[in-house]
């Protein structure tokens, strides 16, 4: 399973090797992935001892001229954690470990390459600014909000 998620990347990585160029000025393009809370309620980062939530978006990006391309990318998705009661610990169990929230997110940024098009290694300067919006769903008492 592993060769063959690296031979998919490696696939993936050639075609977007040659993206953005004059003769191909848009790009689009579509993510997703798994998200899991690690803060002051969370057990760890990415482990089967909490609850995994999904996430969704989608890019697009236009070449603006030699060295700049201009992207606007969102994102959909919920995060949460739902904590399991235990009884070795009373002070971090019950509902009041639970939540639940969606979120949405919009960034729009530059990327400005040091090197021509041309070259097959393009480090470039990525700039620009986001927004986030959460939402719960609900809470401690677990009162659902729409």
């Amino acid at each position: 399973m592993k060769k063959l998620l690296l031979v998919g990347c490696c696939i993936l990585a050639t075609g977007a090797m040659n993206a953005q160029t004059p003769d191909k000025k848009w790009n689009i393009g579509f993510h997703g992935g798994l998200t899991q809370y690690n803060g002051d309620k969370g057990q760890s980062w990415y482990t089967d001892k909490q609850a995994a939530y999904a996430f969704g978006g989608a890019s697009v990006s236009r070449y603006l001229g030699r060295f700049v391309d201009l992207t606007l990318f969102g994102n959909k998705g919920e995060i949460g954690n739902i904590e399991q009661l235990n009884p070795a610990n009373p002070e971090r169990t019950g509902p009041e470990r639970h939540f639940l929230a969606s979120f949405t997110t919009a960034t729009l940024a530059f990327r400005i390459n040091l090197t021509p098009h041309e070259m097959t290694m393009r480090p470039y300067i990525f700039a620009g600014g986001s927004a986030i919006y959460y939402k719960k769903k609900y809470t401690v008492n677990k009162e659902i909000y729409s």
